[in-house]
């Protein structure tokens, strides 16, 4: 009942990890708006795998593909990263979503429409995608991914407020 931020009004989902450039704008999110990130699918759900000492080679590449970031960008969408998703945003109660798109992952590009829908229709949580270079700072400014994440926090308070 109770949870990490004193004042969360926003519990998020991030389909994909947030940058580490950019790890700031999320200390600004908690602070001026109290949205905390409660799901991280691609870091976080686990692939159920058997151990089986007899077969070391054999357990540790199940366990590779088992492993977050792996069983969601190396399956098909519709077996891991799809499924993972809505459960993460249905258990954690999560109001948003957001989707740091890298200009570089086409694995992950090509994944955004799905997942976003998926998010509406089955939960009802709108998502956000932030275009983003994971190495590259300069390539979308902090004041940039404000404006827009403002713009987001606003339609989730418009929504907290007609429900």
């Amino acid at each position: 009942g109770q949870g990490f931020v004193p004042q969360e009004r926003f519990r998020l989902l991030s389909a994909v990890p947030a940058p580490g450039h950019h790890w700031k704008l999320l200390d600004w999110m908690e602070r001026e708006y109290g949205a905390v990130i409660v799901a991280d699918t691609c870091c976080a759900r686990w692939g159920e795998f058997d151990w089986d000492p007899s077969r070391p080679l054999l357990t540790l590449a199940r366990q590779w593909t088992a492993t977050p970031l792996n069983r969601q960008m190396h399956a098909p969408i519709s077996t891991a990263w799809l499924p993972d998703t809505v459960q993460d945003a249905r258990e954690h109660q999560v109001q948003g979503a957001l989707y740091w798109a890298h200009i570089g992952c086409p694995q992950a590009g090509a994944s955004i429409r799905i997942l976003k829908e998926a998010l509406q229709e089955q939960v009802g949580v709108p998502t956000l995608v932030l275009d983003i270079d994971v190495l590259d700072p300069s390539f979308v400014t902090e004041d940039e991914l404000r404006d827009k994440l403002e713009g987001f926090f606003e339609l989730l308070e418009e929504r907290a407020a007609g429900s």
